[in-house]
Parts: C-alpha cells; sequence; structure tokens
C-alpha cells in the first residue's frame, strides 16, 4: 500500500481545499490505496475555522460525509516538505508555496495540471502519485500557451452563493473523472 502524502492548497482552507481533500480521500477509501495521506491547508486561512457551509452541503449532496472535526490550517513549510505531492487551487497558491519552499519545485502544481497534464498509464498498474505529478509538471513545461491560464485554477466560491459552490462541486467532479481516467484514482 502506498504511504504517499499529497496536501491540497487554497486560501482560506475551508471551501475548496477541504472539499477536494474529502473528495479524494473519499475515492482512495474505495480503492488500492485506502491509507493515502490527504490532507490541506490555506495560504491565508484563520486556523481552526470550520469548512465553509456549502462546501460541506456539496459533499453530503455526493455521498460523502464532512469531517465533523475538520479545522482550517495555515500552510507551512514543514507541511510542504512532508508532503509528496502539492496540488493547489489556482497558480497563485502554487507560487506562494514555492516562495515558502523553493525546493517543492518538482512537486507541487494546480489540480487541473495534474488532470490535464498527468501522463497516461502505460501498464496496467496504477501509476504513483509522485511520479504522475512529476510527469505532469514536465509535460506542462510543452505547453506555455495554457500554463499561465485562468483556465488552470479552481474559482473560488467563498462569500458566494449556493450556484458558485455548485459550479465549484462540478468542476471537481470533472477532474476526479480524469484523474480516474489516467488511473489515479479509483
Amino acid at each position: 500500500m502506498s504511504s504517499d502524502q499529497i496536501l491540497i492548497v487554497c486560501t482560506a482552507n475551508v471551501c475548496r481545499s477541504p472539499f477536494v481533500e474529502a473528495v479524494l480521500r473519499g475515492r482512495f477509501s474505495m480503492g488500492a490505496n485506502p491509507d493515502m495521506i490527504v490532507e490541506s491547508a490555506g495560504t491565508r486561512a484563520r486556523p481552526g475555522e470550520p469548512m465553509a457551509h456549502g462546501s460541506a452541503a456539496m459533499l453530503r449532496e455526493m455521498g460523502i460525509a464532512p469531517d465533523p472535526g475538520f479545522a482550517a490550517r495555515q500552510l507551512s513549510p514543514a507541511m510542504i516538505a512532508s508532503a509528496d505531492v502539492i496540488l493547489t487551487m489556482t497558480r497563485e497558491h502554487r507560487g506562494q508555496v514555492l516562495d515558502l519552499v523553493p525546493a517543492a519545485l518538482r512537486k507541487v502544481l494546480t489540480l487541473k495540471e495534474l488532470a490535464r497534464f498527468a501522463p497516461s498509464p502505460t501498464t496496467d498498474a496504477a501509476p504513483a502519485w509522485p511520479e504522475a505529478a512529476a510527469g505532469a509538471i514536465a509535460e506542462r513545461g510543452n505547453h506555455r500557451e495554457i500554463a499561465n491560464s485562468l483556465e488552470l485554477d479552481l474559482a473560488d466560491p467563498f462569500g458566494q452563493d449556493r450556484e458558485a459552490f455548485e459550479r465549484m462541486q462540478r468542476d471537481v467532479v470533472g477532474i476526479v473523472a480524469q484523474l480516474r481516467e489516467r488511473r489515479l484514482l479509483p
């Protein structure tokens, strides 16, 4: 079993990153990697804040129980150093991670970059997450025309209406489908 650690990063760690954390944990629990470590943090978190009601509602609609003990965490260099893969919600977050720990260059990318650029598996075995992330980062370099595009960012629903949370949910469901095609998720 894999003991890879994935860190999900957004701004406040109350909307996108805890939502993605819960979705990925749910998918991993269904497959060959139930012990995969998935955590989240924010670049400007207020530690201890609960998950946004809109994110929790979207999880419940997907049949995923939100973690009642969830509490926002502030991103730290130690978290970055201990993660094998760091998935950010935006290119700006990716830059903020690298500002804290420049050595994380080979393991940090946006969630959408992983979904778009991860190499297709060449064998029946599911690829390891660190190798898939490294492959996606390398492939991103071949697509400079979109490397700095807003289409690689997951929009923030914070402070918005239900429709914004529904858009986030649809986007993440689409990303999960892409990751399943690449056999990164069950």
